[in-house]
């Protein structure tokens, strides 16, 4: 009897479990009650950024990028100006909150490979390879216009999170690094950078989670050339602002020196100072005990006979650096550090300076990166604080598509999106089922291409309209030829964060809730209610 028993429920979950779910395609539909109407998903990717602006594809202008600058075409540079018309960092001080390094300067590097293997003073190698980061929020912008009287390029940093520039190397004898500039000599239409904390205050003390805010950045705007920093520390803490600050400080220090002692000449030096400057990042976080962080470093200067500007960053982590442009928007200058054809997992930053392993960074995803700029453009670098909530994925706007079924044991059902719903009516007097419809409460499914593209086109939009766009469109707010308006540097900086505060703000509220931070104890029935 046990055994017939056994044997009769285990045939029945097999059934129910190899088996097709029953369907009611055979019921006829209602007449006068239309269908739920279909998600036409390739009309609203074509819609958004196939089509592009006016029904045509907007072609980017070409990003090189490699492990090293010799990967890279060499262009030549002018003579780079070491007048500053603006100095800025922050938040709570940023940079200036550390002190230079007090080793010895770095003198030559004998082996600059992959793994950034650097020698000291010829007497001993300091090894740095592979480097892994996890980072957060943050954005830079920065605009340049030629002045054809003063010969002057204005370069416009703004930042949503965090945003650094340059400043000098580790000092000589007689030198004193940052302290030399006035760090709170910002331009709004030029030079700007600001931070936001996304998490949530504790309703009770009115500290926001995560504090203190680990994000760094610093900007030094020149009369034609620029430096951007960037840094994201790695989780929570004072190790982590710390490690930031490091960061920004040494890299700034090390390209400022370069820079006013003329050494640059062409890109390929510029990106040998950069990867450089890493070094004298990662030295001063080992130096002042620091954690782990993200660092984007980029630099403008002008190309020799020629109207361009060329941009070059060189970055670690999830810290990403873009342009914008009032022709085709924005686009990243960073894409080299992760592949955009494959779903790229958030919590993964890639890399990262500080000691990763014992005293070693991680630099997985090492990447320098080149492109050009023109007159008006806006350089910025974003934390993956703001980024990611441009991304349409994370901002649940999209959902990743599935490119096949990986259940094998169910790939006999239909799949999600053809099965059908059925529904029944409340006075149906055999409370039957009445109809059948196809089920549209699904959201468009992208590829991993497609999503870069729309996060794109988002932070565009957002940077040409704000939140709150007029009703007007592109052309209008546009006196000259250009499809977006023109914005300044404070301008981009607020918008972003704007938006990204936005987006996460229904779920600070949730998480703000006093109830979650009630100390004492609650009866059975209060636990049921709540």
């Amino acid at each position: 009897m046990p055994s017939s028993f056994l044997r009769r429920h285990v045939r029945g979950l097999l059934r129910g479990k190899f088996s097709p779910s029953p369907t009611l395609d055979g019921v006829p539909v209602v007449e006068g009650d239309p269908l739920t109407p279909l998600n036409d998903q390739e009309a609203f990717v074509s819609q958004c950024h196939l089509a592009g602006i006016d029904g045509r594809r907007i072609e980017f202008p070409e990003v090189y990028f490699g492990k090293t600058g010799l990967d890279i075409p060499c262009i030549q540079l002018e003579c780079l100006n070491t007048e500053v018309f603006a100095s800025y960092t922050g938040p709570d001080g940023g940079l200036t909150q550390v002190g230079e390094m007090r080793r010895q300067p770095l003198v030559r590097i004998a082996n600059l490979d992959d793994e950034m293997n650097l020698s000291m003073d010829g007497t001993s190698e300091y090894d740095e390879c592979d480097e892994d980061e996890e980072e957060d929020d943050q954005p830079v912008p920065a605009p340049l216009r030629r002045d054809k009287d003063k010969n002057r390029s204005e370069i416009l940093l703004g930042s949503c999170s965090s945003l650094i520039g340059p400043n000098g190397h580790e000092s000589t004898p007689g030198s004193r690094g940052a302290e030399r500039y006035n760090w709170e000599l910002f331009d709004e239409e030029r030079a700007f950078g600001a931070s936001v904390s996304l998490y949530e205050k504790n309703p009770l003390t009115g500290v926001n989670a995560g504090e203190p805010v680990a994000d760094v950045w610093g900007v030094i705007g020149r009369n034609n050339n620029g430096v951007l920093a960037l840094a994201d520390g790695v989780n929570w803490g004072d190790g982590a602002r710390l490690a930031a600050r490091c960061a920004v400080r040494g890299a700034v220090d090390h390209m400022n020196e370069h820079i006013e002692q003329g050494n640059l000449t062409n890109t390929t030096e510029v990106f040998h100072e950069l990867l450089a400057s890493f070094h004298s990042a990662h030295s001063l976080i080992l130096q002042e005990g620091g954690m782990l962080t993200t660092l984007c470093v980029a630099v403008v200067a002008p190309a020799v006979n020629c109207d361009s500007w060329v941009l070059c960053v060189c970055n670690v982590g999830d810290s990403l650096c873009f342009v914008y442009n009032r022709n085709y928007g924005v686009r990243e200058v960073t894409m080299g550090s992760h592949d955009i054809d494959q779903m790229r997992d958030m919590r993964d930053a890639g890399g990262a300076l500080g000691p990763v392993d014992g005293r070693n960074p991680q630099l997985h995803n090492l990447t320098c990166s080149m492109t050009f700029v023109e007159e008006g453009d806006i350089v910025f670098i974003t934390s993956d604080g703001v980024s990611d909530n441009f991304d349409p994925v994370v901002g649940k706007f999209c959902v990743i598509k599935r490119e096949k079924i990986e259940n094998k044991e169910n790939s006999q059902f239909p799949l999600r999106e053809n099965r059908k719903l059925s529904v029944s009516t409340k006075d149906s007097p055999s409370r039957e089922f009445a109809r059948t419809r196809t089920c549209a409460a699904t959201l468009p499914c992208v590829d991993a291409a497609s999503r870069h593209e729309l996060m794109l086109i988002r932070m565009r939009d957002i940077i040409a309209n704000g939140l709150d766009p007029p009703n007007e469109a592109y052309r209008f707010s546009c006196p000259d030829d250009s499809l977006f308006p023109r914005v300044t540097a404070s301008v981009l900086s607020h918008r972003l964060i704007q938006f990204a505060t936005h987006l996460s703000q229904a779920k600070r509220r949730t998480l703000e809730n006093p109830e979650l931070y009630r100390k004492e104890k609650m009866t059975r029935s209060e636990q049921r209610s709540r």
